[in-house]
């Protein structure tokens, strides 16, 4: 692993991560998947391509439409098709996605002496965290292996244990979907409000109004999928409190 000072202290673009972590002539794959309709879009390009404007911006056109966005943390072979062990190019990436505990997990990490200081540590989503390191000279048992001994040393999914994983692309988080989540399965609305708020205190001029409104939605989403459906699923115990008036 590569050693440096401190975490970036900034969350980056989704094109400063993408050129931050691969070289432009780098093939790379990009995820796109809605999971309300069940549409699921692999882009495998070049690191540049993938950072360019028009690239950006068809990807921001689907976050904006319910789909979640994804990159393929280690570079694919010229020829590769697919996102497979056997595609893949080289290893420039180790990494940990943490979930319950997250907290502790991250302050394990940087208390560790048997790792060194992650490049990046992500807020992926309001329950959610990633943290990266970039690596070098490193074949992929190698790196799989690694993986796994993070996950048993401090947490996190043991799916992302394998060096074909997908990481969400900063910059392109689903507060809707998160809030989907949390209210089917029984979460407080205003709980649920309050973590969007915080998850995007520093890119949205109002957070608390974004995140009602983020919820609002997801409950009539919610209540809609259950009157056509005879879904049981849950709204929660009660509506969002204080009603949006901007």
């Amino acid at each position: 692993m590569n050693h440096v000072e401190k975490p970036a202290p900034f969350t980056p673009s989704p094109s400063e991560y993408i050129l931050d972590n691969f070289d432009s002539a780098d093939r790379i794959a990009i995820l796109v998947l809605n999971r309300d309709f069940g549409e699921t879009i692999q882009r495998i390009t070049s690191a540049q391509k993938a950072a360019s404007p028009e690239f950006q911006a068809w990807l921001r056109y689907k976050n904006a439409n319910a789909s979640d966005i994804y990159i393929g943390m280690n570079p694919l072979k010229k020829v590769a098709a697919t996102r497979t062990k056997e595609e893949i190019e080289s290893i420039k990436h180790v990494y940990l996605d943490l979930d319950h505990g997250a907290s502790q997990a991250l302050e394990a990490i940087q208390n560790s002496s048997a790792v060194p200081k992650p490049n990046y540590v992500l807020n992926s989503s309001p329950e959610k965290h990633q943290v990266v390191w970039k690596v070098e000279g490193m074949n992929l048992k190698e790196a799989e292996s690694l993986l796994h001994g993070m996950v048993r040393e401090f947490g996190g999914d043991p799916a992302a244990t394998h060096a074909t994983r997908v990481l969400r692309l900063p910059g392109f988080a689903n507060d809707w979907a998160f809030a989907k989540r949390a209210l089917a399965r029984g979460d407080n609305p205003d709980e649920v409000v309050q973590q969007i708020a915080k998850h995007r205190e520093a890119d949205k001029p109002d957070p608390l109004y974004y995140a009602r409104l983020t919820v609002q939605k997801a409950q009539a989403e919610i209540e809609h999928m259950r009157r056509e459906t005879g879904s049981p699923e849950r709204l929660g115990s009660t509506p969002v409190n204080e009603p949006l008036n901007h």
